[in-house]
């Protein structure tokens, strides 16, 4: 019997009523959650006592500030720039009385004074904040207690040069930005951009002035009718000027010690006959007793170079400071939404040139392990002293604004996303524990004085607390492992491994002939550049070190070699994209690697915007030659992107990769090496002509550095610029991006199918969910990730020997080799740290799949419900 028509046509209206009410029910939970997280996003400004926010919707009559001219504050903003460069200059460099100040400091009983002058710093400020020093009544008081404390440390701190040469420089460069700080606090009054202003012209003038002092210092005669030139006879007349400097150091010999001595312990004469000249006395020492040798030697090394280059730090600190402050007094003179929005973008975008740099700096750990670590610590600090400095400059109008414009709304749910915490919680890690734990002493303290508060923590420290408590902890804690993770496999894993395998590959390349060398090296760089994780830097590099040093001995000639390393390396790097675009094309015939890769993302989109503009437009180069090598070109496959153009726009790569080459072949040098083995050690001429040698490599290796930094910084300029233009198209081009498209339909159909799902595993993964055995064991993996990983930043040398890619495997330790014995690259601490590391991905990798299992639990207990 067949229905009415009516009927089924009622039964159609009906059922369309019930999916527009579903479809609007579930347009109206989205919009609820994107309100909420835009309220957790602005908790971090609001939820602070005496919010500047509420003042400033408050008091907005009464916004007024009486405004004066720069007055004595023109005098003595250029003594407070002027005063920490002459000191440094004076005390801490070798155009003055540098070389004995660092003799003097480098008593042990010296460094033992400083331990303990810092020792009394750390505990009189931990006094001073327990005891709210900030809240106290009297200035004068609060100034006279606060100065001696800084001072104390700052003293301290200068007298570690034993350990850390660099820590001088530091702390009396450190004093202008702070000089400059207590000159704004007194002369608040001062219009913001005319006082800052100010400062940046005194910072220039003075940038300008310590460059002419140091090129003036370098270029003229000194003593003996000799420049100053960074250059072998430099170097031989610091040497000899720090024998006073190298004596206060005593190192291990046999069963005593004995003080350090350049030419017997910190020089190696001839390395291509592998004689010493304390050959003897080397043989008697343990892997132990050199290692320390080892590290002294290096103490001094720094030293001496520090004296050199002093001014010229100064120079590029001036430089930046200055820079810095000019651009942030362009906020002050405008008012409104659109300066904070520029403000804050201009934010966003030096975070993301910092982590360019932490990246940049790992391809080039891949080359060489030295000063990797300095540069990660320092991008850190800088990370973390940006999120500080734009809190407190623009926190008010942030809170503000946010609620009006989509667009701010944007950039505050960048800088406050679960990634922003968890890289917070890495750069703190050990430091954050110890603060809770001072914050929690203080607030004690003002319980016992009769504070009425049920508060763990103080007011300030308490709010952050609880912008945390309205984010997801584990969310947090699995983005901090995952960031570990990658950290530790693109510097620790792959960066080592490639260095290993090219020095391998360039040991055993330099028995073939140099056309077999060619096409064995391109075929295995081609296979090494199709795996994700290895950079490009150290395979250019490679290239170099081979082809260059393969043809010195053929009529090519060693120019001739860098020519055909720099087009071996172009064509490599063509062919690479070429291929990764390839994959790209297969790849994203899947679905769900769409849906991975963020297709129907708004930052993905606005990179798809900018490749498929025309083949020469700035934007598309900056991508394409300052992206990461493999996601930039698989990308362009997965978008079906026109591959001509797209290798069009990749050619001006030439200008990263040829420095990148040509620092290889520096590193080797032009000559070719002669191998002898009759001189003997106590031969004079075989000693002048070692020393020569030396002399003459080191040139080498000064112009290979220079041209390794010269790669590194037009990659950062270029990865900086690309970062910039995928920025103003998100921001310029939201709505646009954010629109529905057909193509994308798909991919919107596995995430909504996915959506159960992941709403479950986020359910099942909240904190008050977990359990105390998925907590315990999330929170212990994080800690011992983050531990391990801090270990490896700070302490690569403890953990790994010292090898390049021009180190030989088969050279013994003391030549920078590795015993014939790849795993004698990780000492012992390295493989302690190694199995806490591994303990910590064990851990995570438990807890996503227990969490895993539970959400799955979870859906079948709602598709077949418990009677």
């Amino acid at each position: 019997m067949q229905a009415r028509p009516e009927k089924v046509e009622g039964q159609q209206q009906q059922q369309q009523q019930q999916e527009q009410q579903h479809h609007h029910h579930h347009q109206q939970q989205q919009e609820h959650q994107q309100q909420r997280q835009q309220q957790h996003q602005l908790a971090w400004f609001e939820k602070m006592e005496d919010s500047p926010a509420k003042k400033l919707t408050e008091d907005a009559p009464q916004k007024a500030i009486p405004r004066r001219n720069l007055g004595p504050a023109a005098f003595l903003i250029p003594v407070s720039v002027l005063l920490p460069n002459v000191l440094l200059v004076v005390l801490f460099s070798d155009i003055v009385v540098g070389l004995h100040v660092y003799t003097v400091f480098a008593s042990r009983t010296v460094w033992c004074i400083g331990v303990a002058f810092c020792s009394v710093s750390f505990c009189a400020c931990v006094g001073l904040y327990v005891t709210s020093w900030e809240s106290w009544k009297s200035g004068l008081l609060r100034v006279l207690l606060a100065v001696p404390v800084y001072s104390l440390a700052c003293v301290g701190t200068c007298l570690l040069s034993r350990d850390w040469p660099e820590a001088p420089v530091v702390v009396i460069l450190f004093q202008i930005p702070v000089l400059i700080c207590c000159l704004r606090a007194t002369y608040h009054e001062v219009e913001y951009s005319k006082f800052f202003f100010w400062v940046s012209v005194s910072l220039f003038a003075m940038a300008a002035g310590m460059l002419a002092l140091w090129l003036v210092w370098v270029l003229s005669p000194g003593i003996g009718g000799k420049s100053n030139y960074w250059n072998s006879a430099t170097k031989d007349l610091l040497i000899e000027r720090a024998g006073d400097l190298y004596r206060e150091w005593k190192v291990p010999m046999g069963d005593q010690s004995v003080q350090l001595d350049y030419f017997l312990d910190c020089q190696s004469f001839v390395k291509a006959n592998s004689e010493r000249l304390s050959q003897t006395s080397t043989l008697l020492l343990s892997e132990a007793q050199l290692s320390k040798r080892s590290t002294a030697c290096s103490k001094v090394h720094r030293t001496w170079f520090l004296l050199w280059v002093n001014p010229f730090i100064a120079f590029l600190v001036n430089l930046i400071l200055a820079s810095f402050l000019l651009l942030s007094t362009r906020y002050r003179k405008e008012e409104g939404l659109k300066s904070v929005e520029r403000s804050l973008k201009a934010f966003i975008l030096v975070i993301l040139s910092l982590l360019l740099a932490m990246w940049v700096t790992v391809s080039v750990a891949a080359a060489s392990m030295q000063l990797t670590a300095t540069i990660l610590a320092f991008c850190v600090a800088a990370v973390v002293a940006l999120c500080a400095w734009i809190f407190h400059l623009l926190r008010d109008e942030i809170a503000t604004l946010a609620e009006t414009s989509p667009r701010m709304k944007l950039l505050v749910g960048f800088a406050t996303s679960d990634w922003f915490w968890a890289g917070a919680f890495i750069s703190l890690n050990f430091f954050l524990i110890v603060a809770l734990l001072v914050d929690a002493l203080k607030q004690k303290v003002s319980k016992i004085r009769g504070a009425k508060t049920t508060h763990r923590f103080s007011p300030y420290v308490q709010s952050v607390i609880e912008v945390l408590q309205q984010r997801s902890a584990t969310s947090i804690l699995c983005k901090v492992n995952l960031l570990c993770e990658l950290y530790f496999l693109f510097s620790i894993g792959v960066a080592k491994a490639t260095m290993v395998f090219l020095s391998w590959l360039n040991e055993y390349l330099m028995t073939l002939e140099f056309g077999v060398v060619i096409g064995v090296f391109f075929i295995i760089a081609f296979t090494l550049s199709m795996a994700p994780p290895v950079p490009g830097i150290p395979i250019y590099i490679c290239a170099g070190i081979v082809i260059s040093s393969r043809a010195k001995t053929t009529a090519v000639g060693y120019g001739g070699g860098i020519g055909i390393a720099i087009a071996v390396s172009m064509a490599l790097k063509l062919t690479g994209v070429a291929a990764q675009y390839l994959t790209g094309v297969s790849m994203g015939k899947s679905v769900k690697i769409q849906q991975m890769v963020g297709v129907d993302q708004v930052a993905i989109r606005a990179v798809e915007k900018i490749l498929r503009s025309a083949t020469f437009s700035f934007p598309k180069i900056a991508v394409m030659v300052g992206g990461p090598d493999w996601p930039v070109s698989v990308l362009c496959g997965i978008l079906r992107l026109n591959l001509w153009s797209i290798l069009m726009a990749t050619c001006p790569i030439i200008v990263v990769l040829s420095p990148c080459v040509i620092a290889g072949a520096l590193m080797v040098g032009p000559e070719v090496a002669t191998m002898t083995t009759t001189s003997t050690p106590s031969s004079s001429t075989s000693m002048d002509s070692s020393a020569g040698a030396e002399a003459e490599q080191q040139i080498w290796t000064t112009l290979s550095s220079t041209a390794l930094a010269l790669s590194a910084l037009v990659q950062m300029m270029s990865g900086l610029l690309a970062l910039y233009y995928i920025q103003e198209v998100v921001i310029a081009d939201g709505p646009e991006l954010e629109q529905y498209r057909a193509e994308h339909e798909p991919v919107a159909a596995l995430t909504a199918q996915e959506k159960e799902y992941v709403d479950a595993f986020r359910g099942v993964s909240e904190w008050s969910c977990l359990g105390k055995f998925k907590q315990g064991l999330i929170i212990v993996g994080t800690s011992l990730m983050v531990t391990s990983i801090a270990v490896f930043v700070f302490l690569d040398a403890k953990c790994f020997r010292p090898f390049t890619v021009t180190s030989l495997i088969s050279e013994n330790f003391q030549n920078g080799g590795l015993d014939n014995n790849v795993l004698n690259l990780i000492l012992d601490p390295g493989k302690v740290f190694l199995a806490v590391f591994w303990v910590a991905c064990c851990f995570h990798y438990l807890f996503e799949k227990l969490c895993a299992r539970a959400a799955k639990r979870h859906l079948h207990a709602k598709v077949r419900p418990e009677p």
